[in-house]
């Protein structure tokens, strides 16, 4: 009988001791869970904190004018972590960019002709007339667009829209559009040439292993590109066309020297109108100069707004040749002649670097402004146990500027070097990150 008890008595201290161990063990998952999940929290916060700092730059800045140096967040330390602004090198596809994207350096989709569409990289005549077809009102086919008719055939069956892109995703629902023109190699959205993006067909995406970062149009294009034709202080421009010589000269001379003033309005009067202001600046025979100080001031048209203009000061090399009439030389010229970008406040330098009648016509087309920013966001914790991504589209026509999308791309993965967030985790002052760029020391 005695036996029997001590087996019992074994046995129940095994069983006890077995549901220590096992309770124990699932205290420390769930200890590491919250720990992972309070992580998770501070990554979000650090990431939304990263999105009012961006927020509050913009609204200290003369509108239309942000200065990009202001918001280059390279391992921006916070208190409880660490964000990074992202932004596409376009020169430089082996190291990452940093800062906020301008949406007007992108060819728009809601306004870009066809001809302009087909000048995107390894654009097709198929997608550019479907794109067209997508955003205009009637249901007839444009050269080798889709309509309804053919949605409809699909499963699951949809209707073209018939109206302006909201978002530059819905260009994955046009006919013909693939992951590998709208992505392009990039798999991760980061900009940088990564190891999987070069192997050929060894592993996703598939690629081309040429050692160059084919972008995709996700990059390239937008649908936020506007800007109100209102000068500096919010004051309706001055239309140059249609208003009273007495009124301009009133303009002119506040803003001219006037000697200057009796010289150029008569040839204003005589030559009205005119296509654009690099036409104005022409044929009116301004001063560059005298062409910076009227810029912000007059118009060549009566809208209230202006939509799809192109940031000739920051726009790439690719969407630079989607402006109409221009050969790869005069995109180069461009590149060449801008330097930095965003210093430039007038369009009046571009009669130097290109042929004037080129200039004049892709004037109409382009601006030195933006109002609207693409801030992609990374965010972690000082130990790197969680990380948080966002991309954010901020519409600064209004103070604050207002959250036109919030993106979440964690999914997409880690986006900058690894070796960032192995140092965070081994507990590296967070203070060296900075230093790290592409995978090297700097």
């Amino acid at each position: 009988m005695r036996g029997v008890v001590l087996i019992v008595a074994m046995a129940v201290t095994l069983l006890l001791a077995g549901l220590c161990i096992s309770f124990g063990r699932s205290a420390r998952v769930e200890l590491l869970s919250s720990g992972h999940r309070i992580e998770q929290m501070q990554a979000e916060q650090i990431a939304r904190g990263a999105l009012q700092h961006v927020i509050a730059v913009i609204a200290d800045s003369t509108p239309g004018r942000l200065d990009p140096s202001l918001l280059r967040a390279e391992a921006e330390v916070v208190d409880e972590g660490v964000f990074w602004l992202l932004h596409p090198n376009y020169t430089d596809d082996r190291n990452h960019g940093y800062g906020v994207v301008r949406e007007s350096a992108k060819l728009n989709i809601n306004t870009a002709t066809s001809e302009m569409l087909m000048r995107l990289p390894r654009m097709t005549q198929d997608v550019a007339d479907a794109i067209v077809d997508w955003r205009d009102g009637d249901d007839e086919v444009t050269g080798a667009g889709a309509e309804s008719e053919f949605y409809m055939a699909q499963n699951p069956a949809y209707r073209a829209k018939n109206g302006a892109f909201e978002t530059v995703y819905e260009l994955l629902l046009i006919r013909g559009m693939t992951d590998e023109l709208f992505w392009g190699e990039d798999a991760n959205h980061n900009g940088v040439l990564d190891p999987n993006e070069q192997d050929g067909v060894a592993s996703d995406p598939p690629d081309n292993g040429d050692g160059r970062l084919d972008r995709g149009l996700v990059d390239l294009v937008t649908v936020h590109s506007s800007e109100s034709n209102t000068d500096g202080s919010g004051q309706q421009r001055v239309n140059i066309n249609s208003t009273p010589m007495g009124q301009l000269r009133t303009l002119f001379t506040e803003l001219l020297e006037e000697k200057r003033v009796d010289v150029v309005l008569p040839r204003v009067q005589s030559q009205r109108p005119y296509q654009n202001l690099l036409d104005f600046f022409v044929r009116a025979q301004l001063e560059e100069e005298e062409f910076g100080k009227l810029y912000d001031r007059i118009s060549t048209v009566n809208a209230q707004t202006q939509r799809g203009l192109i940031d000739v000061t920051t726009a790439p090399r690719e969407v630079l040749m989607c402006l109409t009439g221009l050969e790869a030389s005069d995109a180069d010229a461009i590149l060449g002649a801008r330097g930095t970008g965003a210093g430039h406040t007038h369009t009046g330098w571009l009669v130097k670097a290109i042929d004037a009648e080129k200039a004049v016509a892709i004037g109409g087309q382009i601006t030195t402004r933006s109002y609207q920013y693409t801030s992609d966001i990374v965010a972690t914790t000082v130990r790197g146990g969680a990380f948080k991504r966002y991309q954010a589209v901020l519409d600064a026509t209004s103070t604050p500027a207002r959250i036109v999308s919030w993106l979440d791309l964690t999914s997409a993965g880690w986006p900058i070097p690894v070796e960032i967030r192995q140092s965070l985790r081994a507990g590296e002052d967070v203070a060296s990150l900075p230093r790290r760029v592409g995978g090297a020391i700097r």
